[in-house]
């Protein structure tokens, strides 16, 4: 019994390290498995950002072109009245000399 059971013994030791290093080599691997989840959802909250701060920068420029193009509307229109309301006043007294 004692070669028999030094046998069974012998492949229980080695069944046992092998799940043990099974166990840690999954372990590691989850392990791994984690960190690139963490540095791949860092990522992606990065790039979320940039996307988000572009877009803002990209609506905030589109609405600074629509109050620009209203403003130079406006100020081309006052600056049409005061030219047609200068030359009325300027214009309108503007008589030739009379000859003597």
């Amino acid at each position: 019994m004692t070669s028999w059971g030094a046998e069974i013994w012998g492949v229980l030791l080695i069944l046992a390290s092998l799940l043990v290093s099974q166990l840690y080599a999954v372990r590691e691997l989850l392990a791994a498995e984690l960190i690139f989840a963490v540095l791949f959802l860092a990522m992606a909250a990065f790039g979320i950002g940039m996307y988000l701060i572009g877009a803002l920068g990209e609506r905030g420029v589109d609405a600074t072109r629509e109050r620009f193009h209203a403003a130079a509307r406006f100020l081309g229109e006052a600056y049409r009245n005061l030219e047609a309301a200068t030359q009325r006043v300027f214009h309108r007294h503007h008589e030739p000399h009379a000859a003597k």
